[in-house]
């Protein structure tokens, strides 16, 4: 379903049900398979049928373990990121937040990720400064933790580009940009996550008016991925 092959991603999700059937249901593997599909849902851009997915994903761990626990924490983060309401996300993800940091830890790579979560959600109600204090956050929780994958410090410094986009600081949004485009590269970001963020960066280096060679590297570089 990352793909975008949701025919195979279907046929997968059936062949699981029937497993699972066979096994006669066990709760905890029927909240991972919920989990799978809500994925699928969300790649699909059904988010009210991927809510209601991630919220029975949820709800089945819950009978089984507590709500500090590790697996719940993340049913709890992909049930809050498949709200409409952004606020209502913002509110549960600030608590989450904290309950991460108690649990495991301030430089956990969890506990970056929900704070990734929060800048997003920030950015998406227009504030911007609270935005780029949570996103700063996640990034030095990352680093301190010495995070290995350039993807994922990728989609660090390409949200902190869009958030000092929105603070219409452009020269370091552009900055940020380039450099989230490279460690992106490096993790072999998906061909269309990787297109969306050039055409980003080409879209700040023209508002920014810099020079058209920077710009004509940027648009060799999506002419190859279009091949």
């Amino acid at each position: 379903a990352e793909r975008s092959e949701f025919p195979a991603s279907l046929s997968a999700e059936r062949q699981a049900e029937a497993i699972l059937r066979r096994l006669g249901s066990p709760e905890l593997l029927e909240s991972e398979l919920f989990k799978q599909k809500g994925r699928r849902l969300t790649a699909q851009g059904d988010s009210e049928s991927a809510e209601e997915s991630f919220a029975h994903a949820r709800a089945l761990l819950l009978k089984h373990r507590p709500a500090d626990d590790a697996l719940v924490m993340r049913a709890e983060n992909n049930y809050l990121l498949s709200l409409n309401d952004s606020r209502a996300a913002l509110e549960g993800l600030q608590a989450l937040a904290v309950l991460r940091e108690r649990v495991l830890g301030p430089n956990h790579p969890e506990t970056a990720l929900t704070h990734h979560n929060i800048g997003f959600e920030l950015l998406t109600l227009g504030q911007c400064g609270d935005a780029e204090k949570e996103v700063r956050m996640a990034l030095a929780s990352r680093l301190s933790a010495g995070e290995p994958s350039p993807l994922r410090l990728g989609r660090e410094h390409t949200l902190l580009a869009r958030v000092l986009g929105c603070l219409h600081r452009d020269d370091a949004a552009i900055a940020a940009q380039q450099q989230g485009v490279e460690l992106l590269k490096q993790g072999g970001a998906p061909e269309e996550s990787l297109r969306t963020d050039l055409q980003y960066l080409l879209d700040l280096l023209i508002a920014a008016r810099r020079p058209l060679a920077e710009q004509q590297r940027v648009q060799e570089a999506l002419a190859q991925l279009n091949e």
